[in-house]
């Protein structure tokens, strides 16, 4: 399941980066 938080965590923070740029 860490795998999992992890993966979320990463797309948030990608999604956030496109959203900023």
């Amino acid at each position: 399941m860490l795998s999992l938080t992890l993966a979320y965590r990463l797309y948030l923070t990608r999604t956030l980066t496109f959203t900023r740029t």
